[in-house]
This record gives structure tokens, sequence and C-alpha cells, in this order.
């Protein structure tokens, strides 16, 4: 993923390349270092996960999703679902409180 900002928004976009981006469990775990930096960084008021001039992912490989077993496949799973809550976090951190 490339990684830059704008007026304090820490923006993560999908890399070009060839074909559509997926969703890969390397490409989820550099995510997660993203968004762990980026929390921990504590100089962003957000985090918008942007597509590439081409598209956004559309969804997980299934190349790589039919070779695995049933735990490796719940791993993958709460990986792929562990982006909204690292999101919310990082924008409750800095976020201004309305009512």
């Amino acid at each position: 993923m490339d990684f830059h900002s704008r007026d304090s928004i820490a923006v993560l976009t999908f890399a070009q390349g060839a074909g559509y981006p997926r969703l890969t469990r390397a490409l989820l775990a550099e995510r997660d270092e993203l968004l762990r930096a980026i929390r921990r960084e504590g100089l962003f008021r957000g985090v918008a996960i942007a597509s590439n001039e081409e598209s956004f992912a559309i969804g997980a490989d299934l190349e790589e999703i039919a070779t695995l077993d049933g735990i490796a496949a719940r791993r993958f799973a709460r990986l792929k679902a562990g982006a909204t809550g690292a999101v919310a976090a990082v924008c409750d951190r800095r976020m201004p409180q309305t009512l």
C-alpha cells in the first residue's frame, strides 16, 4: 500500500500494479502495520483507505483463499475484518467529540 497525508488525514492507497488489487494476507498485514504506525505517531485526525487510479480492491484473492485450511481461513477473516476497528481507533484518538 502507498501512504501519504492530506489535511491531517492519513491516506492509504492500493498500489498500482497489474490487474485489480486483491486482498491477500500480505496486503492485509501491511495495512495493519501502517495503521499501527499511524496510531502510534498520533499526527493524524483520521484515516482514509482509497482506491488506486483504476479501482478499489475487488475482494480476497480466491486462489490464496482456496489454499487455506479452516483455522487459517478463520485467521484471514479476522485479519480482513480488523480494518474497521483499527481505522475507528485511529480516528477516535484525535477527532473532536460532538453531541
